[in-house]
């Protein structure tokens, strides 16, 4: 885990090798488009590294790609970390959007885990005006992934998390 600078140029490498003439099929077959998965992991790779702008270029390039592979699952597995990149950013409005767009796409296809799983909690109502704000459901995720992680390499102490 933590293995940024090595996580991105194994993604770089996906998008460099991938043809979507000649990967689409593989879509079809095993649930999502692989230009798709190596763009929207390599933005969450990069914005972990810091680089925010490029990081946000191939979100939308994962969100384009979807789109035109007419694939829906790729597609809401691009939303769904779209709403994930926006809400770290603190951009709100945009994540609340890319949520909405989530939710209709997983009604239209039966998609049941967008549809009525994780995010759905994403959002903390609030009584007042103001933004909403990301409610704790959403942070446990990776406090159990840390914790179960340190149980799998065996490790005895506690980690923060």
């Amino acid at each position: 885990m933590g293995e940024l600078v090595s996580a991105r140029t194994h993604l770089e490498a996906g998008i460099r090798s991938y043809d979507p003439q000649h990967h689409r099929d593989l879509a079809f077959r095993h649930g999502m488009d692989l230009g798709v998965i190596c763009r929207a992991a390599l933005c969450t790779t990069l914005w972990l590294m810091g680089f925010t702008d490029q990081a946000r270029q191939r979100l939308e390039e994962a969100l384009t790609l979807a789109d035109e592979l007419v694939h829906p699952y790729s597609l809401g597995f691009a939303l769904n970390q779209a709403v994930e990149f926006h809400l770290r950013l603190g951009e709100f409005a945009t994540a609340q959007e890319r949520l909405e767009a989530l939710r209709q796409l997983a009604a239209a296809h039966g998609f049941t885990l967008w549809r009525i799983g994780k995010t759905n909690a994403l959002f903390k109502p609030r009584a007042d005006t103001g933004p909403p704000v990301m409610s704790a459901a959403s942070r446990v995720p990776r406090a159990s992934t840390r914790a179960l992680g340190a149980r799998r390499r065996g490790c005895s102490k506690r980690h923060s998390v």
